[in-house]
């Protein structure tokens, strides 16, 4: 006894059911995608702002102590 799938189906064949199916995951799929974009983003920017900082320390004009 074998099982026979029959012909491969098109996207017009598909169910509508699991049509919204694959909808919700590619919904999902970006969603996820651009939250990880953004953190990704922000991570960024915070480490360039610390890079700005930093150079902005070494920056400064040295300190010159007089006596009085």
């Amino acid at each position: 006894m074998s099982f026979d799938p029959g012909p491969p189906r098109s996207d017009g064949d598909r169910p509508e059911a699991l049509q919204a199916k694959i909808g919700t995951l590619s919904l999902e799929g970006q969603a996820l995608l651009e939250k990880d974009t953004a953190k990704k983003e922000a991570k960024a920017e915070a480490k360039a702002l610390a890079e700005a900082k930093k150079k902005e320390v070494y920056r400064l004009p040295p300190v010159h102590l007089h006596p009085f």
